[in-house]
């Protein structure tokens, strides 16, 4: 699969309604697939086997199956498709906890604008993981390839230098020999001990063997059969030697076939066949053979040297001096090191570094090889290989890099989590990038609009020195070209990657051209509107990839969503608070007002002075009696104070007639809930005042006024203050009567309790009453502290 493809989905989630929010924003952002939701484990470990998916996605909360136990299963069914979580909710030691179980991110439902980010980044590892382990899969090939194709010859390789010392044998060697490659590496023939003899018997020295005479005259000898002592048996051998490398036209290895008289063809057909393939393995591997001679550090290679290093022909590296030529100056000390390591205590050297092409390129080389000593332990040369690893290596520096970057983003948002101020957060935030990125500085610059356009610094975390020193600017002059002026105009992010050689930074070249290599401007963007810069400074030239700035464009976004959330909060809360002031101020005006309309009813009405508040002190111990809360009670008391407020219509000699009322009179007297309604109803009380003020007088059954409802038709409080209503009007002195007493009053509740009064309330009032709780003369027995006046 390619990079950031992405051809199926998995969502384990019980929500269709969020499963589909989460394909919506991933189609909206280029990606097209095939989703399949499922809700429960067993049709989740069947879409596993079934679905293939190259992504998943999971509901931490989803029922029977926790996100821990859905991410294992997955890793252990599809082990190629990274995991994500997304949930509603999700605790820091959670998340954590999913992370190390396997997922690669995680995703809040409530910023699903996050979903696509990480899943891209998500693709983007899994891929990178994907591409390394061909790589290694490839180059480990490669080698069993080079190996494989000596050891599949069906004749005997032997391969030595030019003292005629043995550095290599093939299995078909050991075989004829009868001896095992460690016993034959770093020994001469024996030719005396194994008594090695010509076709006509006569015996054979050192000299005459055929690799010496290569090596006495650069020529290649074909065809000499010899005789030798084998594993049991006498052995009959033909033999052919050929150089195998040259240096100032002296040959410093040969390479020997070895085949039993009886059972070869045409060897020399077959040697030349051998030799090609040879060379063909090493083309095909990207790779040459080398040998390095420890005393006088003279190097020797194959032919390919010139084609593998892309030189012109003839091209060759006699020395070590001469290889370190070519390497690039920052590597060059670990690959002295590491030959001296090897040299002095090494059976192997392996290293890797840079060289240069012949185009001026750098590409990356493997190299490797084992130690050749003598019988005292001394190093006498290396041989071995280099290969090109150049992809590899880059891959491995992507990988390192992006995860650096992940990290800084995921550090990042743990703070963006926890931060509940700006500038504690830009702190948090340098500092992180810092010392979990290791890169070398970070800052963040705020707008200035007046009288200059500038970039103040407002934080910074890292190296020794101070940014504040700089000058910073976005307007046209020389201080606004550079690349932080050139991400706030073009709102892009910027990437030096070679800083001391920019154009860009010369009014600031002293202070920072000469302490970082490579640096990255980052706009800081909420909502079209720029709200400053992150700048993020690297020690190393070349530092940022095309996959780490895309990672730190991210972050750079999740700063600036931070950052503008932070505000908005504040303003929230201020505004909050605001309001919270206004609604108590006009609350405790609300209740001044209902107080001066009650002061005024009663200034009218000399006989009925102070009926209303008493109706309101009654009111409130039933309330409390039936248990409602201080929020309705306060309604309550409030609606009972002005109960009668629309008696203010009724003539006053009618109000404080002593006798009996006409029924025109009376009809007047009961207008007044409908009068006190019209009065309050425009008022925006917290309460339903004007309401209960209307409802007052109806009663259960239907009969009260003004409107003859029934029942629960009306508002429990309204209920209350009838029932107020009638014991104090009863108890207390009437221009028409005198007051008729409490047991009398509550003898009219009793006998008419469910007919016209709601039995609660009418049993809350008898047993208040009766308990001592509340009597007219003394209010409430323990009133509450309400803040108010009672």
């Amino acid at each position: 699969m390619k990079r950031n493809e992405l051809r199926k989905v998995l969502i384990l989630d019980a929500s269709a309604v969020d499963a589909a929010r989460m394909t919506s924003v991933m189609e909206r952002d280029g990606f097209a697939f095939e989703a399949k939701r499922v809700e429960d484990r067993a049709s989740f470990q069947q879409a596993l086997e079934g679905f293939a998916p190259d992504l998943v996605l999971v509901e931490h909360g989803t029922p029977g199956l926790d996100g821990r136990a859905a991410i294992e299963l997955a890793r252990k069914t599809c082990p190629e498709a990274p995991v994500v979580v997304v949930s509603c909710a999700l605790g820091d030691e959670l998340a954590t906890e999913l992370l190390k179980t396997g997922a690669k991110d995680y995703v809040l439902k409530s910023n699903l604008g996050r979903l696509v980010p990480v899943i891209t980044r998500a693709l983007n590892e899994e891929y990178a993981i994907r591409e390394r382990k061909r790589i290694e899969r490839e180059l480990r090939e490669s080698h069993a390839l080079l190996k494989g194709l000596c050891n599949a010859i069906p004749v005997g390789v032997v391969v030595r230098d030019q003292d005629g010392v043995i550095t290599f044998v093939n299995n078909e060697a050991e075989r004829l020999i009868g001896m095992s490659w460690q016993e034959l590496i770093g020994q001469r023939s024996k030719v005396a001990e194994r008594h090695a003899t010509d076709e006509q018997g006569h015996p054979l020295a050192e000299a005459d063997m055929p690799h010496m005479t290569v090596l006495r005259t650069g020529e290649p000898v074909r065809g000499f059969r010899m005789e030798t002592d084998g594993p049991g048996h006498r052995l009959k051998l033909l033999v052919n030697a050929a150089p195998l490398q040259f240096k100032d036209r002296q040959v410093v290895s040969v390479v020997t076939t070895l085949e039993d008289a009886t059972q070869l063809g045409d060897t020399l057909q077959l040697l030349a066949r051998r030799e090609q393939e040879l060379h063909l393995a090493l083309r095909a591997a990207r790779m040459i053979t080398w040998v390095l001679m420890v005393p006088g550090r003279e190097i020797s290679h194959s032919e390919e040297a010139a084609e593998f290093f892309e030189r012109p022909a003839g091209f060759t590296v006699p020395s070590l001096e001469r290889f370190l030529e070519i390497v690039h100056p920052d590597d060059r000390e670990e690959v002295t090191a590491s030959l001296a390591l090897a040299i002095a205590e090494g059976p192997q050297y392996k290293s890797e570094c840079r060289v240069q092409m012949g185009d001026g390129r750098w590409r990356w080389f493997s190299i490797q090889g084992d130690v050749v000593r003598d019988a005292a332990g001394t190093a006498l040369k290396l041989v071995g290989v280099i290969w090109d690893s150049h992809e590899r290596k880059e891959d491995d520096i992507a990988l390192r890099r992006a995860n650096r970057a992940l990290q800084v983003i995921s550090a990042v948002n743990d703070e963006l989590i926890h931060a509940s101020d700006v500038q504690a957060l830009l702190d948090s935030v340098c500092r992180v990038t810092v010392e979990t990125g290791g890169y070398a500085l970070a800052w963040v610059g705020k707008l200035e609009h007046a009288p200059v356009k500038r970039a103040r610094l407002v934080s910074q975390y890292g190296c020794a020195g101070n940014m504040d020193d700089l000058d910073i600017r976005w307007d046209d002059s020389i201080y606004g070209q550079g690349p932080t002026g050139q991400a706030i105009k073009t709102r892009q992010a910027q990437v030096v990657n070679q800083i001391p050689g920019a154009a860009s930074f010369e009014p600031w070249r002293a202070a920072v051209a000469d302490r970082f290599g490579s640096g990255i401007w980052l706009p800081l963007i909420h909502q079209d509107d720029v709200l400053g810069t992150l700048t993020i400074y690297a020690r190393e030239q070349n530092a940022f990839s095309p996959t780490e700035v895309t990672l730190l464009k991210d972050l750079a976004d999740d700063l600036a969503y931070g950052m503008a959330s932070i505000a908005a909060r504040t303003e929230r809360d201020r505004i909050r608070i605001e309001n919270d002031k206004y609604q108590a101020q006009l609350q405790r005006s609300l209740v001044a007002s209902i107080q001066t309309l009650s002061t005024m009813l009663e200034m009218r009405d000399a006989y009925t002075a102070g009926h209303q508040h008493r109706v309101a002190m009654l009111s409130e111990a039933i309330a409390r009696e039936l248990g409602l809360d201080e929020h309705r009670i306060e309604g309550l008391r409030l609606a009972a104070s002005v109960h009668d407020v629309g008696k203010i219509r009724v003539p006053s000699e009618i109000l404080n007639k002593p006798g009996r009322l006409e029924d025109v009179e009376f009809s007047l007297i009961k207008l007044h809930p409908k009068t006190g309604y019209e009065i309050l109803k425009d008022v925006e009380f917290p309460w339903p005042i004007a309401r209960i003020v209307l409802e007052h007088h109806e009663r259960m059954d239907g009969t009260g006024y003004p409107r003859g409802l029934r029942g629960d038709e009306t508002l429990l409080e309204s209920r209350i203050v009838m029932v107020a209503d009638v014991v104090e009007a009863m108890t207390s002195h009437r221009p028409y009567r005198p007051g008729l007493g409490l047991a009398a009053a509550l003898a009219e509740i009793q006998a008419n309790r469910g007919s016209w009064y709601d039995p609660t309330v009418v049993d809350a009032c008898l047993a208040v009453f009766k308990s001592g709780k509340f009597s007219f003369e003394a209010g409430l027995a323990t009133p509450p502290d309400l803040g108010h006046p009672s």
